[in-house]
């Protein structure tokens, strides 16, 4: 099988199973090369006198067509940034897709992991974003939960008595007892890539669902309900957050398929997460990491302004401004900043009592945990 990737000019940039009605090349063309490269990639480039075609082929089981704006007002120099980008990264793609899941294969994840940053600003390319969009975040759908214990609930306590509140931990032991599979990790990637001096190597992600059968045992271990919930009790002992739902880079580069049966829970620190590249991404495929419902930041009068909060939020949405920390838009609510706060100024509350549900029901309708 072949991906094959087709440009053409377009007033939006869409992407479809089909190349866009109405748009053909003409018969003449200005110039027509084709390049080879490694890992048995083969660019074909055609231009003419309003757009820029090409065609990338590499062994894959998958099909796209991407249309993108006209590029009659880009300068060939543009032209050819955009292309060998392009180029690079399904070569990279071809050598990814072509290796075993080995150790070795780790290993080779594990070097391209401090690029991330700079894949994740490749985005901000209008073609690029169509392409990465669809390899790695398609139907991605994650929840950032709050630790337990600085949260504050604010329910109405004759609804919910304090002795029966419901904490974020709980959708986590929810989808660990619904499902009949558990593969505890025993590494995670991204702080063993990052050689991690704070938090434990070992402690690594839990998948859930039929998919992670699939998962090589080389990785990890298949766990009880037992073994999977004093996992994730471990993992917040240490101080790590728990990321939950559909994670398209997890079923990518674990070989499992993306027919939505895996459910990811990661369990994050503040310095090597992979989700550090938030703040980078386009903010269309940035929205598809949301925080739990519910969930509000707000700091108080005590702040000082002293700037903690702002060295402990992994998608930098705290500044501070006239000696005082501002909560942005693009804050996930994952309570790092009030935990790490020295004044205490910073509170996490929840005031919604379908929280639970509410969460449950976000990721339930892009995985199918069984």
């Amino acid at each position: 099988m072949e991906l094959c990737i087709h440009v053409l000019g377009s007033k939006s940039g869409q992407l479809s199973r089909q190349p866009p009605k109405g748009i053909s090349l003409p018969n003449r063309h200005r110039s027509l090369s084709t390049y080879s490269f490694p890992s048995s990639v083969t660019v074909g480039i055609r231009y003419c006198s309003r757009y820029l075609h090409f065609i990338i082929r590499y062994h894959s089981r998958h099909h796209i067509f991407v249309t993108f704006t006209t590029l009659k007002t880009y300068p060939f120099q543009e032209q050819t940034g955009v292309l060998l980008s392009i180029t690079l990264l399904f070569s990279v793609l071809s050598f990814y897709q072509s290796m075993k899941r080995t150790r070795g294969f780790v290993n080779f994840l594990e070097k391209m992991f401090p690029y991330r940053f700079l894949a994740a600003k490749m985005t901000r390319v209008p073609l690029l974003k169509e392409i990465i969009n669809k390899m790695f975040f398609d139907q991605t759908n994650l929840t950032v939960l709050p630790k337990d214990t600085i949260i504050e609930i604010k329910l109405e306590k004759s609804i919910q008595p304090p002795d029966n509140i419901v904490l974020p931990s709980q959708v986590v032991e929810y989808f660990i007892r619904k499902t009949n599979y558990r593969f505890i990790m025993d590494f995670c990637l991204c702080r063993d890539a990052m050689r991690c001096k704070n938090h434990p190597i070992e402690l690594g992600c839990l998948f859930l669902g039929e998919a992670a059968r699939g998962i090589t045992p080389k990785f990890g271990r298949q766990a009880t309900i037992d073994e999977a919930l004093a996992h994730v009790q471990r993992c917040r002992a240490a101080g790590l957050l728990h990321l939950i739902g559909r994670d398209k880079i997890d079923e990518t580069w674990l070989g499992v398929g993306s027919e939505g049966k895996l459910l990811t829970i990661c369990n994050c620190c503040s310095c090597c997460c992979l989700w550090k590249i938030l703040s980078d991404l386009d903010p269309q495929i940035r929205s598809k990491v949301k925080r739990m419902p519910g969930v509000e930041v707000t700091v108080t009068e005590k702040c000082t302004g002293c700037g903690t909060c702002m060295e402990n939020c992994f998608v930098h949405a705290i500044h501070v401004q006239d000696g005082h920390a501002i909560i942005g838009v693009d804050c996930r609510g994952c309570g790092r900043c009030a935990d790490r706060c020295p004044k205490k100024a910073i509170h996490v509350t929840i005031d919604d009592k379908q929280f639970l549900k509410k969460t449950i029901d976000r990721i339930e309708s892009s995985v199918e945990v069984s």
